[in-house]
């Protein structure tokens, strides 16, 4: 594998009832494209891993 460019863990975004805001996510994720960024590492990258289900990581 090789790796060039930037990459950024995001962090998840949760809606008030403690679910992931997906919406929150995708804006996230064009953000940062929007601004050049290569990669990004979703889902669990910055330690919610623990707080989110299987199906929710798939996602």
């Amino acid at each position: 594998m090789n790796l060039k460019g930037t990459t950024v863990a995001m962090i998840t975004p949760f809606t008030k009832d403690d679910r992931v805001d997906e919406a929150g996510m995708r804006e996230n994720i064009n953000y940062l494209i929007d601004r050049g960024v290569d990669g990004l590492l979703a889902a669990g990258t910055t330690g919610e891993s623990a707080t989110i289900t299987h199906n929710e990581q798939k996602k």
